[in-house]
């Protein structure tokens, strides 16, 4: 599997197994329950190391909800001639309180009977019983993970298919079948390109280069841009689909040991107020069109849309890939998954410096209640931020609460801390000049503080302003200043989503958030 196809494999199965990761109580087995389960569609290449394969449904619980128990039985006898199955990890949703479970693996066992909670594995089958929440119809949600890999003695055209049958609680029993094959090994390599400079109102031009380091024929290429097309300028070409990130197919032949590259650069245009030293950090991912094929395949409309957005084709001239150096029909698997991924950076130069300052708040409450806050930040300009195009622009303030406080949760802010009384969060919107960002926290006040809190900006670059980068909390107790917090919720009733800052501005420089806490 190509480094580009095992990320999104990964993404998929976050976002699966996100579905079912809600703490709610068990309810009486299901009986009109319908669930429709599916494997991984896969390409072994031969002599490969394999790879590792998603099981995962769809379920239609009509108007109940609640834990249920999931069985469900992995025969994989028509690849077992060619290939080997391990069961890696079961996954069971199960509420606990506050908690969740989900994630956790469930024990393998060797046994012709199926333990209660688990998995058991007999010949070429796996029986497992998991528990999962489920509410209503869910499109999809993930069951566990198979390693698949293929013999020593496997070779290109060897195929076969996993049947997978399941149930949830009472409910009937549904039945699929996924296609395992063996293709030619090819190996893709990337190449990196120069680091690319522009300045604002330009348009950065980014190109992405491809080698065939192998000695088979590559018969067809996928692309992956992991930009946003709205910062795209110029042909919106034919082969290629826009949604969340671009997606080009070749259908090129690659010749062993030749390089190719787009025949038309994509044109990024750069904003004519964009702030000095903003930086877009993305790459170009290649995948054999068999590897694409295998992923369009095993997944919904709803999980391909989740994470590539609605993907629309272009209405432009076909893109080309152009022979640049020298040295089919076959389904074909990258053989070295680990050089087919090259970064693209383009940093503005020369243009605008923005000032941020920083917005506290002031406010009274009593000791043992809860108040509401509002702190942020304020573009005093004249650059603009554009956090959905650059990365770094996505501006971090620190938030430290008075003593004696602590944050009870929150409306959209995404925020990262070890503790409910410090805490970074990231800006999340394309921010003008004079315009403010700032969150709504729900505070608990224990006693009086005695001290003030604080909001501090990180500014991008030197905006030769530094006096306004912090504002302080003032919260001042009226009547009792020592009465305790109480109640069940304890601190986190409502709870702050705590996310690494990093993780955070990676991930809203691909999309927008939505409310958390």
């Amino acid at each position: 599997m190509s480094a580009f196809a095992g990320r999104i494999a990964t993404t998929a199965s976050a976002v699966l197994l996100a579905v079912g990761c809600c703490p709610f109580p068990a309810i009486a087995a299901a009986t009109g329950a319908t669930i429709a389960p599916r494997f991984q569609q896969l390409t072994l290449a031969p002599g490969g190391e394999g790879q590792e394969a998603l099981l995962w449904a769809a379920v239609d619980m009509g108007d109940t909800s609640g834990v249920q128990v999931v069985d469900y039985t992995v025969d994989y006898s028509g690849i077992a001639s060619f290939a080997e199955v391990e069961l890696t990890e079961a996954v069971q949703s199960v509420g606990l309180g506050s908690l969740s479970t989900a994630g956790d693996p469930v024990s393998v066992t060797s046994s012709a009977a199926p333990s209660d909670e688990g998995c058991t594995a007999s010949g070429s089958t796996f029986v497992c019983s998991v528990q999962v929440y489920l509410q209503g119809t869910a499109p999809l949600f993930g069951l566990g993970y198979f390693g698949v890999k293929p013999q020593a003695d496997a070779e290109a055209g060897d195929a076969g298919v996993i049947k997978v049958t399941a149930s949830v609680g009472d409910g009937a029993e549904s039945t699929s079948e996924s296609p395992v094959r063996v293709g030619e090994g090819i190996n893709l390599e990337a190449l990196e390109g120069d680091a690319v400079e522009s300045t604002p109102g330009e348009t950065a031009e980014l190109t992405g280069r491809i080698s065939n380091a192998g000695s088979t024929v590559a018969d067809g290429i996928s692309m992956f841009l992991g930009v946003s097309p709205d910062v795209l300028t110029g042909t919106r070409y034919s082969n290629c689909e826009y949604g969340n990130a671009v997606i080009c197919t070749f259908d090129t032949t690659l010749q062993p040991g030749t390089t190719y590259e787009l025949a038309e650069p994509f044109g990024l245009g750069i904003p004519d107020d964009a702030i000095d030293g903003s930086k877009l950090e993305s790459e170009f991912s290649w995948t054999s069109s068999t590897e694409w094929d295998d992923l369009v395949a095993s997944w919904p409309d709803e999980l391909l849309d989740e994470i590539f957005g609605d993907r629309q084709p272009g209405d432009g001239g076909e893109l080309a890939l152009t022979q640049v150096a020298s040295a089919a029909g076959t389904p074909q698997v990258d053989l070295d998954y680990t050089n087919n991924t090259a970064a693209v950076t383009v940093a503005v130069a020369g243009g605008a410096i923005a000032d941020f300052a920083a917005v506290g708040d002031k406010v009274t409450a009593a000791a043992g209640s809860a108040t509401d806050i509002q702190v942020g930040m304020v573009n005093n300009g004249p650059g603009r931020l554009y956090p959905d195009l650059f990365e770094n622009n996505h501006v971090i303030f620190d938030v430290q609460l008075p003593p004696h406080t602590y944050v009870d949760g929150s409306g959209e802010a995404v925020c990262y801390g070890k503790d409910t009384n410090r805490f970074a969060c990231a800006t999340v919107e394309s921010l003008e000049p004079s315009g403010r960002e700032v969150y709504d926290f729900v505070v608990q006040v224990e006693k009086k503080p005695g001290k003030k809190g604080s909001v501090q900006v990180q500014e991008l670059s030197d905006s030769g302003e530094s006096d306004n980068d912090t504002a302080s909390i003032t919260i001042d107790v009226a009547g009792g200043d020592d009465l305790p917090i109480t109640g069940p919720g304890g601190l986190l009733t409502g709870g702050l989503l705590l996310l690494g800052v990093g993780t955070i501005v990676r991930f809203m420089s691909r999309r927008r958030s939505g409310p958390v806490g």
